[in-house]
């Protein structure tokens, strides 16, 4: 009789714990969870409990989001192993069925997240079988096999996912986004907006609309939707490319420039952001309005994205060279196609990339004319064309796809 109480006041006593660390985990209170839920496994009785399962899946998950994948691997495991001596029979009750597929979600999202999708997929599968009526087990395992490029196997899983969850935004707007790269723009666009009827303040939604919009060639609604993302979230750097990119296909360059200055603007964007700087040096390169065009700004930008780089990309350091150039920065174009040679030595680029820098190297070498100005209004920034390079008014590379986007983890951590 002692024995069972003794046993009684410790499960009691774990519970107690649980149930509170537990509260920590759903908060979204990762730090303070570990260490709670630590001490409620180690109160624990010996037998394995779906209260005890619960927490070990509370103490991976706080760790996953905490970015600590080791030591969750390491609790997802542990889990394993002591559900091992559990029968089957008892395994199979929904408690324990619940825990189970939360436990294979767990080891699917690391295994996605290290990019091992072809193991991944056979753990969600795991998590489908333990929890057909899980709707984001479905969810999970249409992404996965989106990422592989099984589109039909994915679009039947994500059918599945909806007729199990019809209001999750999230499953419906990863399965826009599929069609969308599988080039069904219109069926992409119906998931948008069935998205966006559910959760209409969300830029992302409002963006992934946009693209499908565009993909179909109605600019004018996908610049309304890009403009719109905005209005839910004025530094979601992606609408602002998109608009610019937008502009600068209908050649309304101001307003290209002036969205690809607000990405780089350190209140609302990303003055570092390599996308958004390579595409205002080309438009301030290649735009026909002299007014506009600017060579000196274009290399300083180039010059920029270059130190980001570190200064190992030779496409990029040849293009700062030939921007040097056209601003009349000869000396400058010398030195920046010398090292645009050096780095292609050291990165054994073929013979032919090589063979075209050391032309272009030599026709540096003819262009003496002295720099006597400087400042952006100088005559330096519209030099001209000394390289016979005559760029084009569209900076932009054709029109092209829109770009493919990653999908969205469906389950979030509990």
């Amino acid at each position: 009789m002692a024995a069972d109480r003794a046993a009684t006041a410790r499960q009691e006593k774990f519970l107690e714990h649980a149930a509170a660390a537990n509260a920590l985990v759903a908060q979204g209170q990762y730090a303070a969870a570990v260490p709670a839920l630590k001490e409620a496994i180690a109160l624990a009785p010996a037998k394995m409990s779906p209260e005890l399962f619960t927490t070990y899946n509370n103490l991976g998950a706080a760790y996953s989001a905490l970015g600590r994948i080791d030591d969750a691997l390491k609790v997802l495991h542990a889990i394993q192993v002591r559900t091992l001596p559990v029968p089957e029979t008892e395994l199979a009750r929904p408690e324990y069925r619940r825990e189970r597929v939360r436990l294979a979600t767990a080891m699917g999202n690391i295994l996605l997240a290290r990019g091992k999708l072809v193991e991944a997929e056979i753990v969600y599968r795991r998590a489908v079988t333990l929890g057909p009526e899980d709707a984001a087990a479905h969810g999970n395992l249409a992404n996965v096999l989106f990422l592989q490029g099984k589109f039909a196997e994915a679009d039947a899983q994500f059918d599945l996912a909806v007729a199990r969850d019809p209001n999750n935004p999230e499953t419906l707007n990863n399965w826009g986004i599929m069609l969308l790269n599988n080039k069904h723009p219109s069926e992409a666009e119906k998931k948008f907006r069935s998205a966006l009827f559910l959760n209409p303040k969300s830029a992302k939604y409002w963006h992934g609309l946009g693209l499908a919009l565009r993909a179909q060639g109605r600019y004018g609604p996908a610049l309304q939707a890009q403009r719109t993302a905005l209005v839910c979230d004025d530094k979601m750097m992606d609408a602002l490319l998109e608009l610019a990119d937008l502009y600068a296909q209908l050649k309304d360059y101001k307003q290209a420039e002036i969205y690809l200055r607000g990405a780089l603007d350190s209140k609302h964007g990303d003055p570092n952001n390599l996308q958004a700087i390579l595409a205002l040096a080309r438009l301030l390169a290649g735009t026909n309005d002299p007014g506009q065009r600017n060579y000196l700004e274009s290399a300083t930008l180039l010059q920029q994205a270059v130190e980001l780089t570190h200064q190992q990309d030779v496409n990029l350091l040849a293009q700062l060279a030939d921007m040097y150039a056209l601003a009349g920065f000869y000396d400058r174009a010398r030195e920046t196609i010398s090292l645009a040679l050096q780095r292609a030595g050291e990165q054994n680029l073929s013979p032919v990339d090589r063979e075209l820098l050391l032309q272009r190297s030599m026709r540096y070498s003819d262009l003496q004319a002295p720099v006597t100005a400087t400042g952006d209004a100088s005559p330096l920034t519209t030099v001209g064309d000394p390289l016979g390079l005559n760029p084009q008014p569209d900076p932009y590379d054709p029109p092209k796809p829109a770009p493919k986007l990653p999908p969205i983890e469906l389950v979030s951590p509990p």
